[in-house]
């Protein structure tokens, strides 16, 4: 199977059966009814992974209700143990060995973790506290398929692990990871075993829905979410464009931080004027990544970069040298760029008369890195010649929007 056939029938299949669950619950489907015990959050989002070897789909999001599933395309990755890895350490002691069809659902599956740690990071997993699989000592993935498994799918499961003193997470609402031989027909007959409308091979039906989120409370998705994004950001296999759609989903988050009435992603904005400089070479129009409106109709502007696990550090240099690296340091003249734009009388005209942007003496926020690399006292020291500029990484705004979610 082509990669391109794995996106489009996953797409349709899920559609199909999510637009089933959400008549059901609304009593809209005789013959398919369903009754949640709780609140329903559907996913707003299908991120489809092409490893050297296997096609991955994965819901995300949570919508209370359904608005359809925005499909995005991530990086092209290596081999598919990378997906069931929450550090990217190379090492080889996988947690389990899959030798055929896996199926499983509602479990937490942790290598050497702190559990105590991945709850402060990941609230969310406290819900899932009576069906924890702990492997003490070893490193790898937590999965290892063999070639001729078939397939692993997974539904409502943590995958977790701690290093350093650092915990990661993997939350995952649904996921299938099918080889890259697949047939068309063995592929459409997954999905309607796993959306419990066929049984697939003698195995037992799946009883329950699968591919939503039944939440304790009406706020719960606030902390779904935040695991959601968190488990996207140490990935590092989505792009700064998925992240940012991803917000734009759930635009709550930063409403909550920034106390924001509204934001606006992705507005492309034409140079108009400028100080002559410009030319055909170079941009003609910046797009910003984010518009965050404050309550008073001016906007500040934030950019996204992605969380750079890579980097031990999103810092260089000694303290009476500290700066920011290159990526950082980028994002910042970004901003810059963003913020000169609007010193000019008709790019400001155009940006208020065609979407309601207006911006004076903007905040400029920059989003990069997580609190494995973002050291707080270096953060200060780097931002002292960047001091019209605020640095904020994803662990940070995830609490800020938990706390937020409180008060």
């Amino acid at each position: 199977m082509m990669f391109d056939e794995f996106v489009r029938k996953s797409h349709e299949n899920w559609s199909h059966y999510l637009k089933l669950l959400s008549d059901g619950i609304n009593g809209k489907v005789k013959k398919f009814t369903f009754e949640p015990n709780g609140y329903v959050l559907f996913p707003t989002m299908i991120l489809f992974f092409e490893y050297d070897s296997h096609f991955v789909m994965e819901l995300t999001g949570a919508s209370a209700t359904y608005i359809g599933l925005q499909r995005k395309v991530a990086k092209k990755c290596g081999p598919i143990e990378g997906y069931y890895r929450c550090f990217d350490d190379n090492a080889e002691e996988p947690t389990l060995v899959v030798n055929g069809p896996l199926y499983m659902a509602n479990c937490t599956l942790l290598q050497d973790a702190d559990v105590d740690g991945l709850s402060r990071r990941f609230p969310v997993i406290s819900d899932h506290r009576e069906s924890v699989w702990q492997r003490l000592g070893g490193r790898g993935p937590i999965f290892k398929p063999t070639s001729g498994h078939r397939y692993i799918a997974l539904f409502n499961c943590f995958l977790g692990a701690t290093r350093n003193h650092y915990s990661r997470c993997h939350y995952i609402l649904a996921s299938i990871a099918v080889e890259r031989n697949v047939k068309s027909f063995q592929l459409q007959e997954l999905y309607e075993y796993c959306h419990g409308l066929k049984a697939a091979g003698g195995m037992k039906e799946p009883k329950e829905a699968v591919g939503i989120y039944t939440a304790p409370a009406p706020d719960w998705s606030k902390y779904l979410i935040s695991a959601q994004l968190m488990s996207m950001v140490l990935s590092g296999g989505v792009r700064e464009t998925t992240i940012g759609s991803f917000l734009d989903n759930h635009k709550y988050l930063f409403n909550i931080v920034f106390s924001a009435t509204d934001m606006l992603s992705e507005i492309e904005l034409p140079w108009l004027e400028h100080d002559g400089s410009l030319n055909q070479n170079e941009e003609q129009s910046i797009r910003p990544d984010i518009f965050i409106k404050r309550e008073d109709g001016y906007c500040d502007i934030c950019d996204l970069k992605l969380a750079l696990i890579n980097h031990k550090k999103i810092t260089r240099g000694t303290r009476a040298r500290r700066d920011y690296i290159y990526c950082v340091r980028d994002g910042i003249s970004q901003l810059a760029n963003y913020r000169e734009y609007f010193t000019y009388k008709a790019n400001a005209q155009y940006a208020q008369d065609h979407f309601g942007i207006k911006v004076q003496n903007p905040r400029l926020i920059l989003i990069v890195g997580t609190s494995e690399n973002s050291i707080k006292e270096e953060v200060a020291q780097a931002s002292r010649s960047h001091d019209n500029f605020d640095i904020l990484d994803y662990d940070t705004l995830v609490s800020l929007a938990i706390r937020g979610s409180m008060k």
